[in-house]
């Protein structure tokens, strides 16, 4: 859907209420972090939690509560085709990177996405440790609240790939993805789609990508981030994102400050890179 075809009406209190529920799910998992966790597994790989499901809850009440003809998609709830009638849905994960809130480290977050006809236009990101809260609405730049500091988010000014640091996945780094592009890059390893996406958003790293599937709650309030503080986003294939798919899943994932986004699509195609 092209851009033209999404207008951006004001989105105030969308915000208000979606900041607001990313807090309050953000503090359920908070105390629940660092004691001993049930785990339970929804695949062989992927684990869920009671924080998982209580923040899921929480989100759906207060976002759905507030506005009740939008649809909703969240990685913890049943899948309602519904929603691919409505013109609006919430796209939700209430506890991305829940590996590494298991394993204590304070590399997870609440992600809340809008999108309206197929296009993200506001995003939230709350990190239950630091307690710090990004915010973007399309077209209006991105931000983050620290207490009650406000800062607007800006990517890194780094122009060239070879000098540029990406974050990439934990998971992916230790299953041995990345070993052919460890001469070409520098890589970070560090957990959470959410969390590396509002790491290029505010500068703290040139870009992050995966070449493995990432569902559309993964990545819609991220990516957002990453759009409104300047920054460059795509599938490998250079396609753009388009949200409330019958599949929700997207083939890859890239984002960065923009500078060097063409030079690390170029990179990544290389023949045995995939």
């Amino acid at each position: 859907m092209s851009e033209a075809t999404a207008p951006i009406t004001d989105l105030r209190a969308e915000l208000a209420v979606a900041r607001d529920a990313a807090r309050l799910a953000a503090e359920a998992i908070l105390a629940r972090y660092g004691g001993d966790a049930e785990v339970r597994y929804k695949t062989p790989i992927e684990p869920v939690t009671e924080a998982d499901m209580i923040a899921d809850e929480l989100l759906r009440t207060h976002l759905l509560g507030a506005f009740p003809t939008d649809a909703w998609l969240s990685e913890e709830s049943a899948d309602d085709p519904v929603r691919l009638e409505r013109s609006r849905v919430w796209i939700v994960d209430p506890l991305d990177g829940t590996r590494e809130f298991i394993a204590r480290r304070p590399e997870f977050a609440v992600s809340v996405a809008l999108a309206q006809d197929g296009v993200a236009v506001l995003g939230v990101i709350v990190n239950p440790v630091t307690r710090e809260l990004f915010w973007a609405i399309r077209g209006q730049g991105a931000w983050i609240e620290v207490g009650t500091g406000l800062e607007r988010l800006v990517v890194s000014p780094a122009g060239a790939a070879t000098d540029a640091h990406f974050a990439v996945s934990r998971t992916e780094t230790r299953q041995g993805h990345f070993q052919r592009l460890q001469h070409d890059l520098r890589l970070r390893p560090i957990g959470g789609m959410a969390h590396k996406l509002a790491l290029v958003a505010r500068g703290a790293s040139e870009g992050t990508f995966t070449l493995q599937n990432r569902c559309e709650w993964d990545v819609a309030a991220g990516l957002l981030l990453v759009t409104e503080a300047g920054g460059a986003v795509s599938q490998l294939d250079g396609t753009p994102f388009v949200f409330n798919q019958p599949a929700p899943t997207f083939h890859s994932v890239v984002a960065t400050n923009g500078r060097v986004h063409d030079d690390l699509l170029s990179v990544l195609r290389r023949p045995g890179h995939r």
